[in-house]
């Protein structure tokens, strides 16, 4: 997997720190603890039916199987051998040019012409070649004090280490530093620069959850002049410099400092009173560039037009054989070939309707070079099954078989914010079914970042529907997820809090004994799963683009309108559509014009849309105030008859326009006003009423006749009633009021009303709460109105109250 995640400190690891137990130690004592509860759990398990390995293909016939079913995890181990056997010949590494990465494509391609009748193809891309030509220099100077800072290629014996597609850089040139807050990651972090950037070095901690070439790339807007990352120190084997890459683009000098001494420097530069600055001396070898493969295997039959494409990564870092990274996924893309071109082979297992395209790319580990090579090319030709457009769905499995494991998902509702709508709401369904998969296998599965930073992310960045599994890298296990593992699993197989997913992540340690046995096997079952269950599909294409039914709901205010309605306009099929937004940050009402203009003219099909969409505004931001009637003469004028509008003002100058659909249809509504129509809303149980002006008792009349099944009523309104000069509080003996009913309510708060409010409801003159068992009050005020607990009308009201919060 390309790049690292962020983690966090974990008092466990500390302690391990405290007692000054190395990182190699902590590592080997963690897999071997691992390793331990594994063969403890396969020797219970052995004898066991519901856990028992349903894959041994050898011993069985395949007829009436499912791909999942087949799967043989033996096959897969010797894979996974084969693969370690290559590093362990070519210096225990697979890294791309070397003799161990162009063995490995020989293995995959080999292997694939020897067991299938796919048709394999092979291509290449150019990579620009990078080494030093002498060892680099980091000179430092805080207050006219100079430090030389030692470089080493031994990690533990370096104050720093190069970066990888670095810029040479002249060590007589002297930069001032300024400091990027929170990892760099976003344009906003580098907006927060302490100091200016123009000319200067930035100094940037590791951090945040992106790659280090995505934290170079916000370079270009800021003028810096070269990159000091450094480490962040959190845990004990997060102390020293490590490797990285940058992209084949970058155009600056970087290195990677220890946490000890950035944070040197870091202190230094923060003081403006200080004078710190420092001059990099990097020289490097004039190479040509080097050639790197990927190869793609295709099904004999199916629609090349419509492809499913299954991915995964041949390379592994330099550091290390990379068994887990990602042989764990090359092996388990060969097995699933492999498995379906047996079944293809069978009498009873029915080939799909859509061409399988097993691929496997170079250069992942070098920013994404060989997927990204794979997409530019399909986006440009206009060979029939090469095209881009000639791609359903992009499934992505890097790192499957982590020893501290997690069944990992990719979650595609946390795609980034510039994602093509066209691939959101395949991705979203991806997500469903992995999780369908692991509910019904009863394993837990969690959801992880969809972050682009995977061989999926050239594909989803196009529009392609994608997802994938992952079982964890660099990332701490909490006690809350080895808990949560427990109690589905059993203890034995939740893992070791505090400890890393994958301990072995991108070092030499990253070998055969660095696999989870059992995790990897249930992990390559869910993607033999997935695989057989979209290829069974009769319309794939109509089942991840186009949508019949659709809902979106959100209860909290957002301001991603123009996205949500960029994904809309994906869904021309659309027959049925539910909307509740609550929008903030426009400074225009989204009325009848806007729903026409922005969602239905999209929607040739829709017959049936229920919504409400409620648009927060500034007055001041209105060039003038519409009315209720305004906006529903623009629903009248697209041909909206059963619905209706309805415009409050609430905190000051905030206005809330409501629309909505009739019958109201939703179960919660906020923000209601004194002005509201006469209708009855069924449905809903929960309601916050608010204005500017305050609620007299018939307000409340009306809302206990149109609310009639509500439950739970909150009140922001902080204006005394005003009852036209007669008293407020009504007394045992004097009837001022009609009474209210509230036969269903069960919770109120009045913690942001006027006293008053508290008055209307515990006074039984006023109202009868009959199972009313919450109750969320200031205490002044409730003291006041029931005259310290002594006053008898307001008893009968609390009769059932069992939770009181208090301000």
């Amino acid at each position: 997997m390309e790049g690292s995640i962020n983690m966090r400190s974990f008092i466990v690891l500390v302690i391990v720190c405290v007692f000054g137990i190395t990182t190699f130690a902590l590592t080997a004592a963690i897999l071997g603890t691992l390793n331990k509860r594994l063969d403890a759990i396969e020797s219970k398990l052995s004898g066991t039916d519901s856990l028992q390995s349903t894959t041994s293909t050898t011993t069985r016939s395949p007829q009436n199987l499912t791909l999942a079913q087949v799967i043989n995890i033996e096959e897969i181990m010797q894979y996974l051998k084969n693969l370690q056997h290559i590093a362990d010949n070519s210096n225990r590494t697979r890294a791309i040019n070397t003799p161990g990465f162009n063995q490995t494509l020989n293995f995959i391609s080999s292997t694939l012409a020897n067991n299938t009748d796919f048709t394999v193809i092979k291509t290449f891309f150019s990579v620009r070649d990078f080494s030093l030509a002498s060892n680099p220099i980091l000179i430092s100077s805080i207050d006219d004090a100079v430090k030389n800072y030692t470089y080493s290629t031994d990690p533990s014996a370096a104050d720093f280490l190069h970066v990888k597609y670095s810029t040479s850089s002249n060590i007589s040139n002297t930069f001032r530093l300024t400091i990027i807050p929170d990892g760099g990651c976003t344009e906003s972090d580098w907006k927060k620069a302490i100091g200016p950037t123009a000319g200067r070095v930035a100094l940037v901690k590791r951090g945040g959850s992106c790659a280090f070439a995505d934290r170079a790339a916000q370079t270009p807007k800021f003028n810096v002049t070269g990159l000091l990352f450094y480490n962040d120190g959190i845990l004990p084997d997060r102390m020293t410099p490590i490797e990285v890459s940058l992209g084949q683009d970058n155009a600056l000098p970087a290195l990677f400092l220890s946490y000890t001494a950035g944070e040197a420097l870091a202190a230094s530069a923060q003081n403006i009173s200080i004078n710190v600055t420092v001059q990099l001396g990097i020289d490097l070898k004039n190479l040509p560039d080097f050639s790197v493969g990927n190869i793609c295997a295709d099904t004999p039959t199916g629609n090349v037009t419509q492809t499913i494409v299954l991915g995964s990564h041949s390379d592994s870092v330099p550091a290390g054989p990379g068994i887990n990274d990602n042989g764990s996924g090359s092996a388990a893309n060969i097995d699933l070939a492999i498995t379906l071109a047996r079944l293809f082979k069978t009498p009873t297992y029915s080939k799909y309707k859509y061409r399988v395209r097993f691929c496997w790319w170079g250069a992942e580990e070098i920013c994404l070079l060989g997927s990204k090579d794979h997409v530019k090319k399909a986006k440009n030709s206009g060979s029939i099954g090469e095209r881009l457009g000639d791609y359903l769905i992009n499934l992505n499995y890097d790192m499957l078989g982590s020893p501290n494991y997690i069944f990992g998902i990719y979650d595609g509702r946390t795609a980034k914010n510039d994602t093509p709508p066209t691939a959101l709401v395949g991705s979203n369904k991806i997500t469903d079914l992995f999780h369908n998969w692991f509910i019904q296998q009863k394993l837990l599965a969690t959801l992880t970042d969809f972050d682009g930073r995977s061989d999926y992310g050239p594909f989803l960045a196009e529009g392609i529907v994608a997802g994938g599994l992952f079982s964890g890298a660099d990332e701490i296990k909490s006690e809350e997820e080895r808990d949560h593992y427990d109690q589905i699993l059993g203890q034995g197989m939740d893992g070791i809090a505090g400890a890393a997913h994958d301990p072995c992540y991108h070092k030499a340690c990253d070998s055969i004994q660095n696999i989870n046995v059992f995790a990897y096997e249930k992990m390559v079952q869910a993607a033999a799963y997935v695989l057989e269950y979209l290829g069974r599909q009769d319309d794939l294409k109509d089942k991840l683009f186009n949508l019949k039914c659709f809902s979106l709901k959100s209860f909290c205010r957002i301001k991603q309108y123009n996205k949500i309605v960029s994904l809309l306009r994906c869904m021309s099929s659309l027959e049925k559509l539910t909307l509740y937004l609550p929008i903030k940050g426009r400074n225009r009402v989204i009325d009848g014009t806007y729903v026409q203009h922005d969602i239905l003219d999209y929607m040739p099909q829709l017959h049936s849309f229920t919504f409400y969409i409620c648009t927060y505004v500034k007055t001041v931001d209105l060039s003038y105030k519409l009315s209720s009637e305004d906006i529903q003469q623009t629903l009248t004028n697209i041909g909206q008859e059963y619905v209706t509008s309805i415009v409050n003002y609430i905190q000051g100058e905030i206005a809330a326009y409501s629309i909505f659909s009739l019958p109201f249809e939703f179960d919660y509504l906020k923000h209601f006003g004194n002005k509201f129509p006469n209708i009855v809303f069924s449905y809903v149980t929960f309601l916050l009423v608010e204005d500017t002006n305050p609620f007299k008792h018939e307000f409340f009349i009306r809302i206990a006749r149109s609310f009639s099944l509500l439950k739970y009523l909150r009140i922001y309104n902080r204006e005394s009633q005003v009852l036209d000069g007669l008293m407020t509080f009504s007394s045992d003996n004097c009837q001022l009021h009609s009474i209210i009913e509230y036969l269903h309510l069960t919770r109120l708060d009045v913690r942001y009303a006027h006293r008053d409010y508290v008055e209307q409801f515990l006074n039984e003159t006023k109202a009868f709460i009959p199972c009313l068992t919450e109750f969320e009050v200031n205490v002044d005020d409730l003291k006041a109105v029931t005259k310290r607990f002594t006053r008898e009308e307001t008893r009968r009201n609390c009769a059932k109250v069992n939770d009181i919060s208090k301000i």
